[in-house]
């Protein structure tokens, strides 16, 4: 949606592939691999560019993201109650949040998404190191199941200095 708006986006992908849980999590006979790499031709011809084998933090600093972009989302495959390593939790306290908030530009906005119904408690801490901090319920087409699922997605805005 946003290169079809007139932005140009560019997605860092650490994998040697484009499609993350899409092409790595579900098997061929839930969802077949044509369907996603239909998809991301679509986006490339839309304008959308992609490069793999990138690290984030890495191969690329922040300080390289911030002065090459106006706008960063990470995507960072866990949320508050689905962590990739028990050593990521840290990151979903009001000191990790703050450490995240220090790296946003003013005003800029911070998301995760969880599979699981808004949790006060993660909204309070995000409250905490952000200027403003919500949760919202968003539904979604899901083509694993033919039916809708939803997500919470929390929003948080980055105080002005």
């Amino acid at each position: 949606q946003l290169t079809r708006a007139g932005h140009d986006v560019t997605v860092l992908e650490r994998a040697d592939r484009i499609g993350g849980l899409l092409r790595y999590g579900i098997p061929e006979f839930k969802m077949e691999k044509r369907v996603l790499e239909r998809r991301l031709d679509q986006m490339r011809a839309e304008g959308t560019s992609f490069t793999t084998g990138v690290d984030v933090g890495v191969d690329v600093t922040v300080g390289q993201l911030r002065a090459s972009y106006d706008a960063v989302l990470l995507d960072i495959d866990h949320a508050p109650d689905w962590l990739l390593r028990d050593d990521h939790g840290d990151l979903y306290t009001v000191e990790g949040f703050a450490r995240v908030a220090a790296m946003i530009a003013d005003a800029g906005a911070f998301a995760l998404w969880s599979d699981e119904p808004p949790e006060p408690e993660v909204i309070r801490r995000m409250a905490g190191a952000f200027e403003h901090a919500d949760a919202h319920v968003v539904p979604f087409p899901n083509p694993l199941t033919g039916g809708e699922s939803a997500n919470t997605v929390y929003l948080a805005v980055r105080p002005r200095r």
